[in-house]
Order: C-alpha cells, then sequence, then structure tokens
C-alpha cells in the first residue's frame, strides 16, 4: 500500500508529551514580540489594493488661475504673491463655462403626420426602398456551415 493512502496511526503520547518531543527537536518556539498583541497599541489589517488614504485637508494654495479668451490658458500659483500678479495680468480663479447653444427646433407639418413623399425622400438618400412584396425572408439553419 503506498504511503498516500496508508490510514494515519493514533500516537500513544498524550499532547503534553508531544510538546515536549517537539521542543527536544526543534527546541524552544520563537515568538517575535513584537507581533505580540501586548507590545502593540493597535492592530491593523491593511489593503494593499485599497490602501488606508489620509483625510481630505483644504489647501488654500497651489491653486489654478484661468485667462478667459480666445485659447483659454491657465496658471498655477503656489502663494498669495504670485496670485496677486496673476489678477493683475487678467487671470481669475473661475473656470469659464461655455454656453451650450439653444437646442435645434425640428419644423413640423402643419397636420403633424409624415411627410407624403418620405419614400422618395429616402430614396435618393439610400436607393430605391423595396416593397414589402419584394422582401424576400431568410431562414438560417443553426449548425450548419456553408462551402
Amino acid at each position: 500500500m503506498p504511503i498516500f493512502e496508508a490510514t494515519p496511526r493514533k500516537s500513544n503520547l498524550t499532547p503534553q508529551q508531544i510538546k515536549e518531543a517537539e521542543r527536544a527537536l526543534f527546541g524552544p518556539p520563537q515568538v517575535d514580540q513584537a507581533a505580540l498583541p501586548e507590545h502593540d497599541e493597535k492592530i491593523r489589517t491593511i489593503d494593499l489594493n485599497n490602501p488606508p488614504t489620509p483625510p481630505y485637508r483644504y489647501q488654500e494654495y497651489p491653486r489654478m488661475m484661468y485667462l478667459h479668451g480666445d485659447a483659454a490658458q491657465f496658471l498655477i500659483v503656489q502663494n498669495e504673491a504670485q496670485r496677486e500678479v496673476a489678477e493683475r495680468r487678467g487671470f481669475t480663479p473661475e473656470i469659464a463655462v461655455p454656453e451650450q447653444p439653444p437646442p435645434p427646433e425640428y419644423a413640423e407639418d402643419e397636420e403633424g403626420d409624415e411627410d407624403e413623399n418620405f419614400d422618395e425622400q429616402l430614396a435618393g438618400i439610400s436607393g430605391p426602398v423595396p416593397d414589402e412584396a419584394e422582401v424576400q425572408p431568410v431562414t438560417v439553419t443553426p449548425g450548419r456551415k456553408k462551402k
């Protein structure tokens, strides 16, 4: 019978005797004192994929300043003196939001129905529109490939 199929035998030794035998073979267990809970104020688990981040703290500088015009420009200032110089040159701390053009207005027919010559308009764009009688149904049988 191979070793991996053998059933384990129960030892006649007590758990205390097993510990003493292991100490005699391997020596006393080595314990890292720094890893013990009584030596650490707080044990934390850190997820490596989502490391802890410090809480947000508002900082006035560095700050972006914007110059609005035909070609938008920006400048990053590091302190109050640089901010004053940038303001004198025309930069502002507000972002320019371009005005949105009004939505296009769609012309509706007086009756509110489709154009009578809708098919003719499409024919000029994508070719002739077939009648329903000209369209042939296509049947597909799964699992068979054409050669």
